[in-house]
Parts: structure tokens; sequence; C-alpha cells
């Protein structure tokens, strides 16, 4: 009798958390069709695009799921439409089922496999395509040996270990896959993940910047800028493989001043007080508390690229104000010329004890170039590289420091007239010549501003093509469809999602949805031979141009042709040019390589490529044209943020050595010394 209780107690337990899922699925989902600009249908298509976005979440490595379970996810997909209208769960109910069996049944398997011997595959190669490729249900224990010994062998290349050691480092490799599994999917609660991929990839096939919060979540996405602590300056995550990953970088912190960690490098380590704490392995919650502990002052942290670089960047904590400024500017200079320079990885903005918003970066900026004007500089750079956009209210008022006053764009809501972006103050802080630095990553604020700056001819915009993100969002309760205004809820929310509410345009009407900002100047960029951003990934929504009226002119000129001539003249014969160029076609074929031999003595000409041009490219040697200082206010600090002189000193050597800034500065100076003799 003790045991049917048992059993009854499990499937009440499992028919009420599937079906509060289904609850918060169909009313995010009211939430979305009524607040997104351009809602999908959800059809025959939608259900498509939902599961290849849902595997690629759970199992993209095809480690858990046959392929007889992935053609029954499919076929069952097509119901979502029906539970979704009916607030059903037939295709919840199947999914989660499927995946937590195959979750428990690999740990009963790897640990099956603790008590068997290590024998090498002989012959074979293993093939990985994130999403797309799963192996038959009675080939899914010979997948995962294949799995372990392509994870041993690379390790044992790593640390050159010889033959007889393989043994030991297999065993490593099990164990460590063992604890990921444990720590992500059943130390954290398996269902509560399941439930948390199924409505995060629902949110996400609208658009990939529609997304779920669970309230936790949203509690961690509010309270990423924390003027009541000391902190290392960036926030985690968890991957799908139990990796920690870098989910943002807080504007003002440590993380940020380095100019070194980006969202997506994973954090694999971390030496604190002379203590090396392995991170490859341990819970959220485990990890947080060693980095927030009160004598963790400094550490050395091991941060592993999407490309496979690692890297050892040391971080001091500082503690964080919204009212600081956290700005970051120097003095780069010649016997013959003055620049400012001016690092921003982010629009942020802050909030004061209410609640209220209060000044942001343009703010900043503003008070750093009324100095900067003080030491004389004759142009300015402002490097938007890396920068993943955040309040475009911020890129409207940075915007309104550079040009007089005008249109800045255009606006479109759902069921609303098109509106303009206009700068209604008059005047500006700074008219001299300008170059805006963007790259693959620059996306959405840091877009419009760089593309509006493009249009008025108020700055030189050298670079790659950027991330081509031109829409905005907003976070709502996922029961906001229900009320007038999410404001009149009095309940707490069962979840949040972030929705994409609108578009922004071009002041003639055009967009860089997908295509990005073009550059007026294009440097080669790893990323040549590669797709990246919004133009890559299937969801993203497709650009469109908007029929507005509109008015605006510029009393400013860029001699774009006569720059353009100049930096090729100068870069024909560059060195560095052709290493990058080389560097991006390897690392286009080594990305594109998708099977991998398991012979331990087999050779991959693709990665020994690659992995020598990231040599090549470390190992460059920059010539120093420019020494960098901080400004003169500064003189007898480390920076604004009390870090240590040796990050300061760290960050301006970067600074010197960095070959897209050398050619940025160069332009630069082109541009004024054009200016000059007109």
């Amino acid at each position: 009798m003790k045991n049917y209780l048992i059993i009854l107690c499990v499937l009440i337990f499992g028919y009420s958390f599937s079906q509060t899922t289904c609850d918060k699925a169909s009313d995010m989902v009211a939430t979305i069709e009524k607040f997104h600009c351009e809602p999908r249908l959800i059809d025959s298509s939608f259900s498509e695009l939902f599961c290849d976005i849902l595997l690629k979440k759970v199992d993209g490595h095809g480690l858990f799921l046959s392929e007889e379970d992935v053609n029954l996810i499919k076929e069952t997909s097509y119901k979502l439409s029906s539970d979704i209208e009916q607030n059903e769960c037939s295709f919840f109910n199947s999914f989660s089922g499927i995946i937590s069996d195959r979750i428990n049944s690999v740990k009963l398997y790897l640990f099956k496999l603790e008590n068997e011997a290590f024998d090498l595959i002989q012959n074979d190669s293993i093939t990985i395509d994130r999403g797309n490729y799963f192996v038959k249900s009675n080939h899914l224990e010979k997948r995962w040996r294949k799995w372990l010994q392509y994870l041993t062998i690379n390790k044992v290349e790593d640390r050159r270990f010889e033959k007889l050691q393989i043994d030991s480092v297999y065993r490593e490799v099990l164990a460590l896959e063992q604890c990921r599994i444990n720590s992500y999917f059943i130390n954290n609660s398996l269902e509560k993940k399941v439930s948390d991929w199924y409505l995060t990839a629902l949110a996400n096939t609208y658009d990939p910047h529609t997304t779920y919060f669970s309230n936790d979540v949203k509690e961690n996405f509010d309270d990423q800028l924390s003027n009541e602590h000391y902190t290392f300056g960036f926030e985690l995550n968890r991957t799908e493989r139990g990796q920690l990953e870098v989910s943002a970088v807080i504007p003002g912190g440590a993380a940020w001043n380095s100019n070194k960690i980006n969202e997506g490098a994973i954090l694999n380590a971390v030496i604190i007080n002379d203590v090396l704490n392995d991170f490859s392995c341990i819970g959220y919650g485990e990890a947080m508390s060693i980095l927030n502990n009160n004598s963790a002052e400094e550490g050395s942290f091991i941060f592993e690229t999407e490309n496979g670089v690692r890297d050892t960047i040391k971080l001091v904590k500082t503690k964080i104000s919204a009212q600081e400024n956290i700005v970051q500017s120097f003095i780069i200079k010649d016997s013959l010329r003055t620049l400012g320079y001016i690092y921003l990885p982010s629009f942020y903005t802050g909030e004061n004890n209410f609640g209220i918003p209060t000044e942001g970066c343009s703010a900043d900026i503003s008070r750093e170039l009324i100095r900067l004007k003080k030491e004389g500089i004759e142009g300015l750079i402002i490097d938007l590289r890396g920068n993943g956009g955040g309040h475009m209210l911020e890129a409207i008022n940075l915007v309104g420091i550079f040009i007089n006053y005008g249109t800045l764009g255009i606006i479109d809501n759902r069921d609303e007239k098109s509106s303009l972006i206009k700068d209604m103050n008059r005047g500006l802080i700074y008219d001299g010549p300008l170059t805006v630095m963007i790259d693959e990553y620059s996306a959405s604020a840091s877009e419009f501003f760089a593309v509006t700056m493009q249009d008025y001819n108020r700055a030189v915009i050298v670079g790659a093509k950027s991330y081509g993100k031109s829409t905005a969002q907003t976070v709502l309760p996922i029961e906001a469809h229900k009320y007038a205004s999410p404001s009149q809820m009095s309940e707490e929310p069962l979840g949040f999602v972030k929705v994409t509410v609108s578009r922004f345009y071009r002041v003639n009407g055009d967009t860089y949805q997908r295509s990005g900002v073009i550059p007026d100047i294009a440097f080669p960029s790893f990323f040549d031979e590669v797709e990246i951003g919004e133009r890559a990934v299937p969801n993203a929504l497709l650009a469109k141009h908007i029929d507005r009226e509109t008015y605006f002119s510029s009393y400013h000129s860029v001699p774009r042709e006569e720059l353009t001539s100049k930096f090729l003249d100068k870069s024909k014969d560059s060195e560095y040019n052709r290493l990058i160029k080389n560097l991006a076609k390897s690392y286009a074929e080594y990305r594109g390589l998708k099977t991998f031999s398991l012979d331990i003595n087999a050779e991959n000409k693709l990665e020994d490529n690659y992995l020598k041009g990231l040599d090549d490219y470390y190992s460059f040697e920059h010539t120093v044209l420019f020494e960098v200082n901080n400004p003169s206010y500064l003189t007898g600090y480390s920076n604004h943020l009390n870090n240590k002189e040796e990050m300061n000193a760290t960050v301006m050597e970067d600074i010197a050595n960095d070959q897209e800034i050398i050619q940025a500065y160069l332009i630069t100076k082109d541009l004024i010394n054009i200016k000059n003799n007109k």
C-alpha cells in the first residue's frame, strides 16, 4: 500500500508541474501575440523551427536523444498549436518524458562504465553537428564511448601525456561528464530545467531576442548592476553541457575595465589566494559562493572563448555604483597629434534607490569629453567593438552630443503609426574629427549610434560589418495579456517574457536588420569567412524598408573616398592584414569541420592550421606608433574605479598594441589632416 501511495504522489506532482508549465506557455504566447511587433502564426513551419531550437538547447551534441526520439518529438510538435489554444499538454508531456528518461539512462550507463576497462575504438570517427546529428537508439551507448574517447584524446594532446597514461585521463573525463550531468540536470531539478527549455524555445521561435525568464532569472537580470557589494563584474549561467558561461559583463566592473571579457566566454577555473578552483564541474551556487567570498579580493581567471582560445585574466574586485562615472577614456598621442580614445562595451543607464532611471553612459561620456577637450585633443575615437547594445535612449542621447539637432531615425511599433526619433536639444559638446569602431558583435543600440553618425556624415565608421539587430525589447509578466497595463497586476507573476516590441530604421527608412551597419572602411576580420549575427540565425526577423517622410540635414562631410584610398595604400602590403586573412580562412575551415577522427595519432590539418594561425596572431609584433596615457585629471590614480595600477597599465598596453586601434588612429590622423588642409 505504501508503494502505491508513493507512485500516486509522484504522478500527482508530475501532472501538477507539467500543467503549470503548460499554463505558463498559454499565457506567455498570449502576451507575446498581444505585444510582439510581428508575431508568427503557430503553424507547421513554426513547429519545425521550434523543434530545431529546442533540440539545440537540450542536446546539441546528440548524446541523450536518439534518432527515433527526435522523430517522435518532431511529429508530436505539430500538436503545439492545439496545445496552446486549448491549454493542453500533449507535446510537453511527451517531450519531458522522453528527455527525462534519456538523461537518467545516460547517468546509469556512465555509472556502469566506471567498472569497465577503457578500450580505444580503432579506425573510427565522431560526427558533431550542433542539434542536427543523432544516432539510432541502439547506437547511443557507442556514441557515448566515442564522445568520451574524443574528449580523452583532446585532453591527452593538450597535456602531452604518454600512451600508458591514457586510461587515467579517460577516468578523469568520465568523472567530469558524470559530475556535469549531476550538477546541471539532477541537482538543479530536472523538471524545472525541462520546463525552462520548453518555455524558452517557445519564446525564441518568435525571434532570437524574445525569451522566457523564470522569476529567479528575472531577479538576476534586474540585479546585474549592484552598488551594495564588491564584485568581479560578470554574471554566469550554465550551458547545456553544464559549463559556466559569462552571460553579462557589468558596466564599470573589473571584467568591463579589463577590455578582455565578453559574453559567451567559458570560465574553466580561477586561482584565488594561491588556490586553484576548478569550475569545470561545480554547481552554480558553489561557484558564486567562491567568487562572492569576502576573502576573494582578486583572482586569476582562466577563460575559454568560442574560438577555443584560452586566456588567463587577472581581476580585482571593485564596488560598482550607478552614480559613478564608469566610462574609460585615454589620451593617445605621438609627436604631432593628440587624440582621445573612449571604450564603451554597452549602453548602460543608472537607477536611484527608488528604481528611477538616472544618468547613464551618455552623461558619463559628456563629462569625459569636456575633460578630454581640456587636454587639447584634435580627434576622437569611440570604440564600440563587442558592444551588444543596451538602453536605446542612451544611444539617442549619445548621438545628441555630436550633432546639433534633428531626426535621427524611425521607430515602428505594432498597431501604431511609426514615430520619428529626434534629438530635440540644440547644441552639441564635441564637433571635431570622429572615428567610430565597430565589429561583428556591435549590435542594437551601438548600431543605431554608428549608423546615425554615418547618415549625418558626422563620423567615419571603421571595422567590420556589425551584428544586424535593429529591434527593441521590453520585459513583461507572462500574464500581461490579461490586463490593460501590467501595473494593474496584484499577484506575483508566474514568470516573465522579454518581447520584441518595435523595429528601428535609419532616417531614410532603410534598416540594418540582418544586413548590419556597413563600415566606411572595412578592416580584415577573424570572421570574414563565416556568417555572424542576425543573418546567420533562422528565427531572426527579416529586413524590410519603411516609407516615412523625414527631414534632416548635416553640415558635416566625411571624405570617405580619400580616406579609403589612403587606408588601402598603407595596408596593401600589411603583414598583419595577410595574417588575419589567412586566420579567417583557417578558422572557417576548422569551424566547418563536423567529423573528427578518434585515432590518437591522427593528424587534423584543419585544426593544426587554425592553431598555427592563432599562434602567429598572438606572437605578431606590432609597431608602437603612439603612447597611451590617462587624462591629466587622473594623474596619480590607477583609474576611476580604484583598480590597481597593474590593471590600468595592462589596459593601456593593450590599446597601444591593438592593431585595429592603430588603424583607427591612422585614419583619424588622415581625417584631421584632410580637414585642416581644406
